[in-house]
């Protein structure tokens, strides 16, 4: 009984140390082929406003500035329903901007977003670094993910920076919280067990 309870609580306080990387779910590489269950990257060109975009088989690379420079693109639609948070990977070039930024995501239908704030400091400079982004807002509830837009908010600092994987992953905390509760139903039915005995 306690080696289960310990076994729950080792469990939970893994999840909660971010160990759920396991069970993300990958929205886009940002390449030209597919990675699956995520479909190719088709770059955005009319609404992108970065001077250079070069677009590898499993990632993107931008550069210009964080002046409200934007990075878009679509992707065959993938459903994220109960992951709403949401990770992006990728590596800086150069000298880090250290500036705030925005990632809007859409809906197949593009007539509904969430938005999501980061920034760039998180990056490491010239290997891949994984920031978990801030939720900010969203203009209805939905599930399926398509598009992808990233704006800059700095003040005109120059960025390289390689788009790699953005994935939704679950929330440390209802992993945990199932850890516990499972543990405790175990404890108290054993528990049970014994005083009807």
């Amino acid at each position: 009984m306690k080696k289960i309870l310990l076994l729950s609580l080792t469990l939970a306080a893994y999840i909660l140390g971010g160990n759920q990387s396991a069970n993300a779910i990958l929205i886009t590489g940002f390449g030209s082929t597919a990675e699956a269950p995520a479909s190719a990257f088709t770059v955005d060109g009319a609404n992108s406003t970065f001077p250079t975009i070069t677009q590898a088989a499993f990632n993107t690379n931008v550069v210009g500035n964080d002046l409200g420079q934007i990075f878009a693109g679509t992707f065959s639609s993938i459903n994220i329903a109960g992951l709403n948070t949401i990770q992006l990977t990728g590596t800086m070039s150069g000298t880090n901007a250290a500036s705030i930024f925005s990632v809007d995501l859409f809906n197949g239908a593009q007539n509904q977003t969430r938005t999501y704030s980061g920034n760039l400091s998180g990056f490491g400079t010239g290997s891949p670094a994984t920031v978990v982004l801030t939720f900010v807002s969203e203009t209805a509830s939905f599930n399926d993910i398509a598009a992808f837009v990233f704006t800059g908010a700095g003040a005109g600092a120059a960025v390289n920076f390689t788009f790699d994987s953005l994935e939704a992953i679950p929330e440390p905390s209802t992993y945990a919280l199932l850890a516990l509760g499972l543990g405790s139903l175990v404890f108290f039915r054993k528990r049970s067990k014994r005083s009807s005995v």
